[in-house]
Parts: structure tokens; C-alpha cells; sequence
């Protein structure tokens, strides 16, 4: 099954009990684990109901009684299990597989498998496989150009070509720059050359993304040397500052909304939030201490003013701001 077929199916209202995601694009593979949580979850049944496991330090055994529990206030339960390649007791999954209940969705997660092994075998004859390959050519254009286009954006074919060129085939890294492309060129809705050429410098270890996730999440540690990695690629401090500002703005309309009651989707059109995101940026916003965050949003707001009219040193300012989460 292909990741569309996926989406179609679960739009029917079908929902297996077993799914392997295979393949070797991230960005896929994380739309497809999106689309299985919302539709096998609703918000608030989230918290209760939802188990990430990894095959390279978490005990198999513990997935399997995971998966056995009952959900709670909820129709179904969502465990999943991701490094499935690093999985040393295969025996113990197996034999979970072919006795799966109704009450749980167990999502499998693997780059690769040996398809010639009888584990693989069992694992095609018994789930539901979803194929996540790599994007090439006239396919992986047309998805860049959805991406653009969707968001009410105009670029030209010659443009389009430019962005893919320079930013790679890898579809995390290429929505991250086209993410980062759409709000630098916000106000005139047209991408054009000169605006790739300024922001877009290849594949990067690490994205400004990272960096806003990091800092949400209060990850003082990994915020900080995410945004040394980002200065030292040559990334505009001005522009981690926007990003930064972004993210707690959108921190603080899914807060206000969060007490009014509304509901995922609400939230996610009020704050323009991408669904693959939207779940853990919710989780985010629950747990974030609503004067901290407006308190950084208007550090953010000061740190830009400053960065455009004086000769702050930015590194330092950026870092002592980033250390007083």
C-alpha cells in the first residue's frame, strides 16, 4: 500500500490492527504515522492511549504487554514500535502479530528489512505494509510544487527547479526549507530566486525547526548547540529570532484556544500548524507555563528590534536568551 492508498482507506473509516511503515523517507513515514494516530485517536484521548517504543533499547516484551492493555476512554489504543531493523526477539512480536486484538493499533517503524527472512515474510502476509520510498524526478517536483502552491504561494517552473536542485531530495529537509522560504517572502506570496539563494544553503545536520521544537520543549542543552550549529552554517540570527517569535506565537493562540475548549483542528488552522506536527506541538502547548511563554515572546520581540538598530553581539544574545528558559 502506498501512502495515499493509506490515507484513502483510513478516510473510509478503515483501521487495521497491525501496520508496518517501510522505506527509507523520514517525511513520509512520519505523515503516515500521523494519519494512523488521528484517526485512531481523538485529542484528549492521546495522553492515555499512545506508546512509542524503540527496538534498539526498549525490551519487546514490554511493547507486546503495552499493546495488550486496554485503552483507556477510548475505543483504541496506539503503540508504537520504531528501529524495527534493530529487533533482536523476533519470536515474541511474531507471535503478537498473528493474534493482534481489535483494540490496538501496533505501528511498526522501519527504514529496511531483509525481505528474503521469514520474519519479513510473516510481517507482508500478516499487516498492513505502507511503502514510504524515496521521491525522484517528475514526483518529487510535483510534491515540492503542491507544497508551495497549497499554501497560496506563486513560483515558476525555472524557480521550483532551483529550490529542489539546491535543498536535495530528502522531503524533511525540503519542507523545512520551503517552510522557511514562505514566511521570509509572506508578504508578496511569490518565490523567487534571489530569496532561495539567501536562505536555502543544502542539507544541514540540523534545522532551524529542530531549534524551535527544542526551545519549546524548554531543551536548554540541545537548544543551545542546535543554535550553535545554525550560526556557524552561516544561518541570519535575525531570522532564528523570527522563527523562534513564530513558534511562541503559535504557542500562545493554541493555548488561548486550548482553554476555550476548541478542538485539534481548530487549533491547528488558528496557529497554521502542520498536521505531521500537530500532536506533539498540542502536548507542547499543554505543558507550557503561559507566562514563560509570553514572556519569551516578548524577549524575542526585543532581541529583533535590537538586532536591527545596534551593534548587539547576537551569538551572545541569542545564547543568554535561550539559557533563561
Amino acid at each position: 500500500m502506498t501512502l495515499p492508498e493509506l490515507e484513502k482507506e483510513l478516510a473510509r473509516g478503515v483501521l487495521r490492527s497491525v501496520y508496518l511503515l517501510l522505506g527509507p523517507e523520514e517525511f513520509l513515514r512520519k505523515r503516515a504515522l500521523q494519519a494512523l494516530r488521528s484517526a485512531a485517536l481523538k485529542p484528549d484521548a492521546f495522553a492515555l492511549n499512545y506508546s512509542e517504543f524503540s527496538a534498539k533499547s526498549d525490551s519487546v516484551h514490554d511493547v507486546v504487554a503495552d499493546a495488550n492493555t486496554l485503552p483507556m476512554m477510548s475505543e483504541k489504543r496506539v503503540v508504537v514500535l520504531s528501529d524495527l531493523g534493530s529487533l533482536s526477539d523476533q519470536q515474541a512480536l511474531s507471535a503478537y502479530v498473528q493474534s493482534s486484538g481489535l483494540r490496538t493499533v501496533l505501528i511498526l517503524i522501519a527504514e529496511e528489512l531483509d525481505r528474503r527472512t521469514s520474519f519479513y515474510k510473516l510481517l507482508r502476509d500478516q499487516t498492513c505494509v505502507v511503502e514510504v520510498s524515496k521521491l525522484k524526478g517528475p514526483a518529487l517536483m510535483r510534491w515540492a510544487e503542491d507544497c508551495v502552491r497549497s499554501r497560496g504561494y506563486r513560483i515558476s517552473s525555472a524557480s521550483l527547479t532551483r529550490l529542489v536542485d539546491v535543498a536535495g531530495s530528502d522531503l524533511l529537509t525540503l519542507a523545512n526549507e520551503i517552510e522557511k522560504i514562505l514566511i521570509y517572502c509572506e508578504e508578496r506570496k511569490v518565490i523567487e530566486d534571489s530569496a532561495i539563494d539567501l536562505l536555502v544553503r543544502g542539507s544541514r545536520e540540523h534545522s532551524i525547526f529542530e531549534l524551535t521544537d527544542a526551545v519549546g520543549k524548554r531543551d536548554r542543552k540541545k537548544a543551545l548547540k542546535l543554535l550553535g550549529d545554525l550560526l556557524d552554517l552561516g544561518e541570519s540570527p535575525i531570522l532564528v529570532v523570527n522563527m523562534l517569535a513564530r513558534h511562541f506565537r503559535q504557542l500562545l493562540i493554541a493555548k488561548e484556544l486550548q482553554s476555550q475548549g476548541c478542538s485539534a483542528g481548530e487549533i491547528a488552522s488558528a496557529a497554521q500548524v502542520p498536521g505531521f506536527v500537530l500532536n506533539d506541538f498540542l502536548l507542547q502547548a499543554r505543558s507550557m507555563d503561559l507566562a514563560a511563554a509570553e514572556r519569551m515572546y516578548l524577549q524575542l520581540a526585543e532581541a529583533d528590534r535590537r538586532f536591527k538598530s545596534s551593534g548587539t553581539n547576537e551569538r551572545v544574545y541569542l545564547e543568554r536568551l535561550i539559557y533563561s528558559l
